[in-house]
Formats: structure tokens, C-alpha cells, sequence
């Protein structure tokens, strides 16, 4: 989805594409940046911000892409940039052992321990 205006692409489109960059200001940027890459997107530029990062100012003036991906907790901090190259990349967080939660639920029905 393009942040500032109504345009919608498949995360397909922007594989085999020149120029595309991607930001990042999250805990962990690079996983963002694996994640486009295992897309099949060539990353011209991969800007790791701090997480909670504000974007009171934008960091991509300088970036000479032509599409610039970021995540949706980005999008909505960028959405005042009016910067019509932003495309905001739905992620959702997911965990490496899916048996987690039933080790959680079994250890809260334990009895305290004094």
C-alpha cells in the first residue's frame, strides 16, 4: 500500500526493480531487509533507523530510490512525509517455536512455589 496516496502493489512488483530501498525502525531492521530480499527484491539502499524512531524530519530525502519499502508501524509515523515513493510492507511478528505457547499455558497452571 502507498502511504501517501491510494496505489497497491503485491510485494511481487518490486522484485527485478531498480532503485528500490527499504527503512527500517524497528528492534530488529535487518530481519525486515532478509525478509525483502527472500522476496526476491535487489535492496539499492537498506536504512536500519533506531526503533521508535519519530521521522519528525525524513530520513529519505537523500535516497535516490524510486520506491522506498517500509514496515506498517513505519507507514503510519510517515504518513504526515506526503513522500509518494513510500510503500508500506504488512509483517506480522511470528515465533520460532510454535510449541511456546502451550509450554506458557502449562507453566501458568502450575502451583506458585513458595
Amino acid at each position: 500500500r502507498q502511504v501517501s496516496g491510494r496505489g497497491k502493489r503485491p510485494l511481487a512488483a518490486f522484485a527485478g526493480q531498480p532503485r528500490v530501498a527499504a527503512a527500517a525502525g524497528i528492534g530488529n531492521p535487518e530481519r525486515f531487509f532478509t525478509t525483502l530480499r527472500g522476496a526476491g527484491i535487489t535492496l539499492e539502499t537498506a536504512l536500519p533507523l533506531p526503533d521508535h524512531h519519530d521521522y519528525a524530519e525524513s530520513p529519505f530525502r537523500t535516497l535516490t530510490a524510486d520506491a522506498i519499502l517500509v514496515t506498517s508501524k513505519d507507514a503510519i509515523k510517515c504518513a504526515d512525509l506526503d513522500d509518494p515513493r513510500l510503500w508500506e510492507v504488512p509483517v506480522r511478528a511470528g515465533f520460532s517455536d510454535p510449541q511456546l505457547f502451550d509450554w506458557l499455558a502449562q507453566a501458568l497452571r502450575q502451583p506458585a512455589r513458595a
